[in-house]
């Protein structure tokens, strides 16, 4: 069966947290585990359920990824590239993605996280709930210095409590998975940036303007390869 929803790995960033292990000659989403890297895994899974586009934003030492994977036809998926030139948050890059989504409803996935997720129940929740996001959640080991979702009892992300402030209060260890479906581009922005200069992340963006983002708690296996 194939599925209509496109997928989008972001897998521009440099990585900084795993410089001693990509000793920068390759980004690390190309980090290579039990024989493949990273990134094999994530597409292999989502392949698995009938997704077969794929597009992959590209950053530093893209050029690696690009070498690797080529035009997906290795993997059985279509694989096309959006390069980012400066970065952009994780955002700023998905307004450039517009020529290559359309309208349709796609996958975001953050190229540093490993997972074996059933994308059926995923994709059954978002349709199920009509949100803008669907955000994949999970309990971590950190919460202590991890940015965590404010969540009400409608299951609608309502807010950020940023790791930088004092939490004297009792609170919710769930924090973002880095693993999206999201509605298509009827209201992508173009990439600005914020008063302090930084780039706005995409649920920073959308808590604040009131855009209306759902959670899925998970039991599968998901983990960010910076927290490794």
């Amino acid at each position: 069966m194939t599925r209509k929803y496109i997928a989008v790995i972001q897998a521009g960033g440099k990585g900084m947290r795993m410089r001693e292990l990509t000793n920068d000659v390759i980004p690390k989403p190309m980090l290579m585990l039990n024989g493949k890297p990273m990134l094999q895994w994530q597409i292999e899974n989502i392949a698995r359920y009938g997704i077969r586009e794929f597009v992959i934003i590209t950053g530093y030492l893209g050029e690696k990824i690009i070498e690797y994977f080529g035009d997906g036809t290795s993997l059985g998926v279509a694989i096309s590239y959006v390069r980012e030139e400066e970065p952009l948050g994780s955002a700023g890059a998905l307004y450039f993605l517009k020529d290559k989504i359309g309208t349709d409803d796609f996958l975001l996935v953050f190229g540093d996280v490993m997972f074996e997720l059933d994308w059926n129940r995923m994709i059954r929740y978002h349709e199920n709930h009509k949100g803008k996001i669907s955000l994949l959640v999970h309990p971590n080991a950190h919460p202590f210095d991890s940015d965590l979702l404010v969540i009400d009892v409608n299951g609608r992300v309502t807010g950020i409590a940023p790791k930088n402030h004092v939490r004297d209060y009792w609170y919710d260890n769930c924090v973002n998975a880095g693993v999206y479906i999201r509605k298509n581009y009827g209201d992508v922005q173009k990439p600005a940036k914020n008063g302090s200069g930084k780039r706005y992340t995409d649920q920073n963006d959308r808590t604040e303007r009131g855009v209306w983002l759902s959670h899925n708690r998970i039991c599968e296996r998901c983990r960010n390869a910076g927290a490794v």
